[in-house]
């Protein structure tokens, strides 16, 4: 055998070897992060699109409950938390990379599912039984109040978010 010529094989395969691992792994990490921003964005386009939705169903919430002489009629539907609650179960907030962006979401998302707590405290209020007069009228009104305020303040802040993060795209 000769071993004049197995060493530059040899050293070509140690080289090889020796660049192809960090090379393999450092494309395999590249990977993962488009992927892992695609993901992302994907989630930004869903919650956008379920925020709009709900600066409609806001709008009917501040309309029907922001009417003093309302008796009891409830607004349909309550808001949306579908596509904040999934991106939260994929590990949308571990891995999304704008903290103010990310911030004003949750902020949003908190808002949101007060709201949708006191639309079924009315709900339940309604479906009682109860005529909603006296101190049931009251509790009415005071959970109307609270729920139109909040959605009152809620729908410019959302505006303010979907522009903030059309943005990003």
């Amino acid at each position: 055998m000769d071993w004049n010529a197995v060493w530059p094989n040899l050293i070509a395969n140690l080289l090889a070897l020796i660049a192809g691992i960090p090379a393999g792994l450092w494309l395999d990490r590249l990977i993962n992060q488009y992927k892992s921003r695609e993901q992302s964005q994907l989630q930004i386009e869903t919650i956008t699109n379920e925020l709009q939705l709900n600066i409609m169903i806001l709008a009917n919430i501040i309309k029907v409950l922001g009417d003093k002489n309302n008796k009891g009629n409830l607004p349909i539907p309550n808001v949306m938390l579908t596509a904040w609650s999934t991106a939260k179960q994929q590990g949308f907030i571990q891995t999304y990379k704008h903290p103010k962006q990310l911030a004003a979401i949750v902020a949003i998302y908190r808002d949101l599912e007060e709201i949708e707590i006191r639309v079924e405290q009315l709900w339940q209020l309604g479906a009682s039984g109860m005529s909603i007069v006296g101190d049931t009228g009251q509790q009415f009104r005071l959970l109307a109040d609270r729920a139109s305020g909040l959605a009152s303040e809620v729908v410019p802040k959302i505006g303010n978010l979907i522009q903030s993060l059309g943005g990003l795209k």
